[in-house]
């Protein structure tokens, strides 16, 4: 969809579209072939989810945007920002900045997910952030569930780079 009568040209950082996304994942199948069948899905999503924002806020009827809105907040936010890749060059006054901007919200607001995992790919490195409540989990549980998130990437990355004839 595009936006032709929108300037954004004074805007600073970059918009991105959030829309659910259930996955579920055949015990049958190998982690690439589920992988596989879960970027078909994301590739059927009409308008790269869109029109979900415009539903769920701008929609003139209330029953509309209440029944979205009963099914927005999953349990687990996963936000793909891309490659970060870009060198501004020596010469350039702009870097991307190493340290960490901080906390994205207060804490004291209400989380709408329990868990929120950022991932991005800068300097050539898949970088995962994981935000969560220490009130809902403990730091081992997370840091437990990240070890496997990566162990499964790891996989995937192997299975992905194999020819598709070689089957182990």
């Amino acid at each position: 969809v595009e936006h032709r009568d929108i300037d954004v040209s004074r805007t600073v950082g970059w918009f991105v579209i959030m829309h659910p996304f259930p996955t579920s994942f055949e015990s049958g199948k190998s982690l690439s072939d589920n992988l596989h069948t879960v970027r078909e899905l994301l590739a059927d999503v009409p308008g790269n989810g869109e029109s979900y924002g415009l539903l769920r806020y701008l929609n003139a009827d209330r029953d509309v945007r209440h029944s979205i809105t009963q099914h927005a907040n999953a349990d687990i936010r996963l936000n793909y920002l891309g490659r970060l890749e870009t060198d501004f060059g020596e010469q350039s006054d702009f870097q991307l900045a190493p340290e960490s901007s901080g906390n994205h919200q207060s804490a004291g607001s209400v989380r709408p997910h329990l868990i929120e995992i950022d991932v991005r790919i800068r300097g050539g490195r898949l970088l995962m952030e994981w935000t969560y409540s220490g009130n809902c989990h403990r730091k081992e549980t997370i840091e437990g569930l990240a070890k496997q998130c990566l162990q499964v990437v790891r996989e995937l990355s192997l299975e992905e780079t194999r020819p598709r004839g070689d089957v182990r």
